[in-house]
């Protein structure tokens, strides 16, 4: 098994780059040649990445969750008679 010359937070950041050039309209092949990789391995990278959710989503989704939870928290709280130092004040 060959070793992977990128790791997946590298290929994350040179997507994120390649997204800013074509942004301001450069071809794949410039974008590929700027990134070091070839035109193959950059639309290979494009197609694994359809698949998965940026890291960002990814943590987006799982502080929702916690926040989710932790109102459900405070909710229960409360209605067992809880009360806070502010609002009893």
């Amino acid at each position: 098994m060959l070793k992977r010359r990128y790791t997946a937070e590298e290929v994350e950041q040179k997507l994120a780059l390649a997204d800013a050039l074509l942004n301001e309209g450069y071809k794949i092949v410039d974008i590929a040649r700027e990134l070091g990789v070839t035109r193959v391995t950059y639309y290979r990278w494009r197609q694994d990445q359809a698949g998965e959710k940026p890291a960002m989503v990814r943590r987006l989704e799982q502080l929702e969750r916690e926040n989710a939870d932790l109102r459900r928290r405070l909710a229960d709280l409360l209605r067992a008679g809880y009360r806070t130092e502010a609002a009893a004040a």
